[in-house]
């Protein structure tokens, strides 16, 4: 069983711009979005539940807060919007069992953030500050929900997408 995530995607002009900062399309290229959770479950019944759930959700605008670390090898960007927490809340009430520990309810370890490079050897400071440097707060509008599946050579296959209600 493969790990699935879903994930909330931005309109084109927010995916250009978090894509232009330096780093963001670091090999392999990352694709930006949020992370709703990532699953150690079955495609059908997550499918089945995220098309369930998808009309629920509205498109929404995010805040570009800022550029800093995760971790001392992931660069992220963290958006600030109530929906993250909330959309978060009520897409797991059902199923959170099946979450791993850093999207799950019971564990709290939930961040929403969009991922603009990973180094295995850690992000440099110089990296960090040249993306800080380049990055403007702003905002993004969040308008698709999409179910994808890590594959064994670390790429990703989107196996559904659905567009948000205005």
């Amino acid at each position: 069983m493969r790990r699935l995530s879903v994930i909330w995607t931005f309109d084109r002009k927010a995916e250009s711009r978090l894509a232009a900062l330096p780093g963001a399309l670091a090999a392999p290229p990352i694709h930006p979005h949020i992370t709703l959770g990532n699953y150690l479950w079955e495609e059908e019944p997550l499918a089945r539940y995220l098309k369930e759930l998808a009309p629920r959700f509205s498109a929404f605008t995010v805040r570009l807060a800022e550029i800093t670390l995760l971790a001392p090898e992931i660069l992220v960007c963290l958006p600030e919007a109530p929906e993250l927490e909330r959309y978060h809340r009520l897409f797991h009430e059902q199923h959170d069992a099946y979450a791993d520990v850093f999207t799950s309810l019971k564990e709290g370890n939930y961040r929403p953030h969009i991922t603009l490079a990973y180094d295995q050897d850690g992000i440099s400071q110089d990296r960090l500050d040249q993306a800080r440097g380049a990055f403007l707060p702003g905002e993004a509008r969040v308008v698709a929900l999409m179910l994808s599946r890590e594959e064994e050579d670390g790429g990703f296959t989107i196996l559904a997408e659905h567009t948000l209600e205005k």
